[in-house]
């Protein structure tokens, strides 16, 4: 079951960070080169963050379970016990701290396709961008923690 547990953790993280990075590198380009307004790209884009973070939540629990269930012992496991740590906490910041607090300040942002018109507006543009960027940092940082994961996972079995 160790064999078995430890792929099912491996594959898990592969998704999961895959997943990030064809989003990030793939999907949001070209929604918004395509979809003809920034708004409805955002909406768009918004939607898919929202959906795959209960997708990256059931990767997270597979993931965890296959750590607990291949029995780490030794230092590396337990380096490893930590990158997968780091990348739950990263998500949880993400999809219940900073995606939430997004879509309850964009409605006061207006239409993304004009300027903001109302200095409530432009202070909640400000606050949108702020956490967008927040956003940004913290799925960078979970697919790097996830690279280095997968790295440390390949060489616990070379």
């Amino acid at each position: 079951m160790s064999r078995a547990a430890h792929v099912a953790h491996v594959v898990a993280i592969a998704l999961w960070v895959g997943g990030l990075v064809a989003l990030a590198a793939v999907a949001a380009p070209v929604i918004f080169r395509t979809a003809g307004s920034r708004h409805l790209a955002g909406t768009v884009f918004g939607g898919v963050l929202r959906t795959f973070a209960w997708v990256e939540i059931a990767l997270a629990v597979v993931a965890l379970a296959g750590f607990a269930l291949a029995r780490p012992s030794g230092r590396l496991d337990w380096i490893r016990g930590a990158c997968l740590a780091a990348m739950i906490a990263l998500l949880a910041g993400y999809a219940f701290g900073v995606h939430p607090a997004l879509a309850r300040v964009r409605p006061d942002c207006g239409s993304f396709d004009r300027d903001a018109a109302t200095d409530a507006e432009r202070e909640a543009r400000g606050r949108f961008d702020d956490l967008h960027r927040w956003s940004e940092r913290l799925v960078g940082a979970n697919i790097l923690v996830g690279l280095a994961l997968l790295a440390l996972g390949a060489a616990r079995r070379s």
